[in-house]
């Protein structure tokens, strides 16, 4: 925010300002495998500009009510996508550690004490 408007006064930056730099972010963000559509980007973008202005108003610079950060609606998470693995995984991970590596001994120890404490 400061390289795009580091000249700019706070009070004029405008709401389709923030809207532009949210789409910007979440269009050049780095896709990767577990990626949500770079939806993560632009949330960052639009927290960021409120943390910014929260700071403003505490400190008087402007009106509570002039923040056009406040006025950019947040997109919605998505569901996650984290699951418990199946059993079946489990046991294939399992049978994996006590038939392979260097020490399957202690290979399996950690996977029960991973299983047991639920990490």
């Amino acid at each position: 925010m400061a390289e795009a408007w580091g000249e700019r006064a706070l009070d004029t930056v405008a709401a389709s300002d923030i809207e532009a730099m949210q789409r910007q972010a979440a269009a050049t963000a780095r896709s990767r495998r577990n990626s949500r559509s770079c939806r993560h980007a632009g949330e960052h973008v639009i927290a960021a500009a409120r943390a910014i202005y929260n700071r403003a108003i505490a400190d008087g610079l402007i009106d509570a009510t002039a923040s056009p950060a406040h006025r950019v609606v947040k997109p919605r998470r998505l569901p996650s996508i984290r699951r418990a693995l199946m059993p079946d995984e489990l046991e294939q991970i399992n049978l994996a550690a006590r038939t392979s590596g260097n020490d399957v001994i202690l290979d399996a120890l950690l996977l029960r004490l991973h299983t047991e404490t639920a990490c």
